[in-house]
């Protein structure tokens, strides 16, 4: 399942656009929207501005420095700015143990579908700042819809988790000494596997850590090193990397010399110092009118905050608010939704995300939740249920186009559809070329080709999914399709062979299929198969030599028929009755 990315911190872009003037029992609620994100602040009107220019600095300088940013695409953005550390307290997270996290003065709640940051006054902790900027570059990035390979995404958002504002220039790629430190006592993992990885680097503890420093220091080497070749060495990867391969791409951009880019990366963490950029500022961005935000705004944007609370009530009583204000308000119920999948329940989960589809949400995480309900629903036209089913994860897809686990669901979903469509496969292309060690998106790819006949297309894939890394539950389903795949396959050469009276063909497709399956008890019944191909040969020898009048030949192969012990009750009848015809005829 899809699930939101917690990461607790502190942004501070300017302290003092933190600190408001002369407050009122209960600070009045201003809003701010920009082309990218909207602040919903309690800071007066210049400090909320002021914070917003230099946010508008940390996304300018990310976008000049490698990519291009279509606001359009960007998941919405609340930030939540509070005047008094006593407003936010009730929004802290807890720790591990249960506690609530007091030394907690912001962090960023991000799902597939949007982001909520929460701030409180006097913000100025470097670490938690650091984590609230790497979680802001992930939630720009993904707007862009290519496919980005893992280090290049966490290793941007590592350099520049450490930009700083300033009055005329900003700063950013400062070194990070426990990633120095790290890799100088760990080594490097090897290149060439280090640039194929993919999300399931991840999914193990032995490489995490390592993974996370050796993506932040090869793009420092690229990028802050003060070599421009080296940065367009990255841009013409990063170009290659859309279409081909991440060998294929690396060859593309340096030349396929692991061991080189090794041996270099080594040198510059070894060496004693490191750099870091320095920008002028960039022309401010224009900003709109600020006005009083709405209340069904701010309850909202405070239920999204409180999802991550100690407070396990807190985000139901703003979504409960929220629905009493606007009772079509999908995002009431996405909170909701959110909110039981917290708490594990999962089927309370499924009907609120209904609720929010109905009024028209677009979170990623509703379409998943009703794709994952209907495959454990009855319905009386399976067929159209199952359609459904795909459509929601494909909803889920266009609307964030980097989540494994969608795709893994598309193509589980896709099993128990009849007539894929080439959309379909489409969809599932999309996800290989973003996970190409994920087998079980190459599975669904097989399950299309050959519903759509293109059987031997279906095989060559499925075998090379087979050869990937897989989880032993979609290991056995691919096992399992091939295997059954196999057996309609042959069913259908041995039937056209045999109403040909082909029984060598029928014999060596047997062979050759047997050769190719997995499962023992479909070995077995290819064997099976196997003899009776051979029985009817021999019987049809037999009675072609009898009608023919010929004893000396019928003979001995009436009496082989009668000789095995797989013959039916009926050809052994038949078998004894034509023997002793020829011997009376003899």
């Amino acid at each position: 399942m899809t699930r939101p990315r917690f990461a607790p911190g502190l942004l501070l872009l300017v302290s003092a656009c933190l600190v408001a003037g002369p407050l009122a029992a209960e600070p009045a609620w201003r809003m701010l929207k920009t082309p990218r994100y909207t602040v919903l602040s309690q800071l007066q009107e210049n400090s909320t501005r002021a914070w917003a220019a230099d946010f508008d600095q940390f996304i300018d300088s990310i976008g000049g420095s490698l990519m291009n940013i279509n606001p359009a695409l960007l998941p919405p953005l609340t930030v939540v700015l509070m005047a008094r550390s006593k407003d936010f307290d009730p929004y802290k997270p807890p720790r591990p143990n249960g506690k609530v996290a007091k030394n907690i003065e912001g962090y960023f709640y991000r799902t597939d579908g949007w982001g909520v940051i929460g701030l409180a006054e006097h913000a100025d902790n470097e670490e938690t700042r650091r984590t609230i900027f790497h979680e802001s570059v992930h939630w720009l990035m993904s707007a862009d819809r290519s496919p980005q390979p893992r280090w290049f995404s966490e290793g941007i958002a590592e350099l520049f988790s450490t930009f700083s504002p300033h009055f005329d220039k900003v700063d950013w790629g400062h070194p990070m000494e426990y990633h120095v430190l790290l890799l100088r006592q760990a080594g490097l993992m090897p290149m060439k596997d280090f640039l194929a990885q993919d999300n399931s680097v991840f999914d193990r503890d032995d490489h995490t850590g390592q993974y996370y420093a050796q993506s932040w220091a090869l793009m420092h080497f690229l990028l802050v090193s003060g070599h421009p070749e080296r940065r367009e060495k990255l841009l013409r990867y990063i170009a290659s990397y859309r279409t081909k391969s991440a060998d294929e791409s690396f060859k593309d951009a340096f030349g396929g010399d692991y061991a080189a880019l090794q041996k270099e990366l080594k040198d510059y963490v070894d060496q004693p110092r490191m750099g870091y950029m320095i920008t002028p500022r960039k022309p401010a961005a224009p900003q709109g009118e600020i006005t009083a935000a709405p209340p069904l705004l701010v309850e909202l944007a405070l239920g999204r905050l409180a999802l991550s609370s100690a407070d396990k009530a807190l985000a139901g009583r703003h979504a409960d608010r929220a629905l009493e204000m606007s009772p079509s308000e999908p995002a009431g119920h996405e909170i909701k939704a959110y909110i039981a999948l917290r708490d594990d329940a999962r089927e309370l989960a499924q009907a609120e995300a209904e609720r929010a589809l109905s009024a028209g949400s677009r979170d990623p995480e509703m379409f998943i939740l009703d794709g994952d309900a209907l495959g454990t629903r009855d319905a009386a036209d399976a067929g159209a249920q199952a359609r459904r089913r795909v459509e929601m994860y494909e909803n889920a897809i266009n609307l964030s186009p980097h989540i494994l686990e969608t795709y893994e669901r598309l193509a589980g979903a896709l099993l128990a559809v009849d007539k894929p469509t080439d959309e379909d496969a489409k969809f599932l292309e999309v996800g290989r070329r973003l996970f190409p060690q994920q087998g079980f998106i190459q599975i669904g790819l097989a399950q299309v080709a050959y519903r759509q006949g293109r059987h031997d297309d279906a095989l060559r894939q499925i075998d090379k999914a087979l050869a990937s890394d897989m989880l032993g539950g979609q290991r056995n389903v691919g096992l399992s399709l091939h295997d059954y795949w196999i057996g309609e396959i042959l069913q259908e050469q041995v039937h056209e062979f045999m109403s040909k009276r082909q029984y060598a063909e029928a014999r060596a497709a047997l062979d050759r299929g047997e050769a190719q399956l997995f499962d023992d008890d479909r070995k077995r019944y290819v064997r099976e198969l196997r003899q009776s191909v051979e029985l009817q040969e021999l019987v049809q020898q037999a009675d072609t030599a009898a009608r023919g009048k010929n004893p000396a030949a019928a003979r001995p192969l009436f009496e082989k028929l009668l000789a095995r012990s797989d013959l039916p009750s009926d050809l052994r009848q038949y078998a004894q009755r034509a023997l002793e015809s020829l011997k009376r005829a003899k």
